[in-house]
């Protein structure tokens, strides 16, 4: 099998709970990091989610604070990141592997 380093996802963390990714159907995914640093001046909270279940269920991020995590978490065909964040300007980067 090959794999490769895949940037995921990375921009300003949306509002409304959004799709940033989908594992292609004929391989799997492994997210290895997430990043988010909040830019405001007031707390963000962070979601993700893998389909439908929680991965991180609104974690809070300091004003002008930094989320990190390393985690190995393996997603099959088809499966899907979704983020989400209060009004707060945070952003986040979300890599790993793509193994096909």
């Amino acid at each position: 099998m090959a794999t490769a380093p895949k940037n995921f996802w990375r921009g300003q963390l949306p509002t409304a709970e959004t799709i940033v990714y989908t594992v292609p159907t004929n391989g799997q995914a492994i997210i290895t990091d997430i990043v988010a640093t909040n830019m405001d001046d007031t707390s963000a909270l962070i979601a993700v989610s893998i389909n439908d279940t929680p991965l991180l269920a609104n974690i809070g991020i300091h004003p002008n604070g930094i989320f990190t995590i390393r985690i190995s978490q393996v997603l099959e065909p088809n499966d899907t990141i979704k983020i989400q964040d209060n009004s707060a300007t945070a952003y986040a980067h979300i890599s790993g592997v793509e193994v096909a």
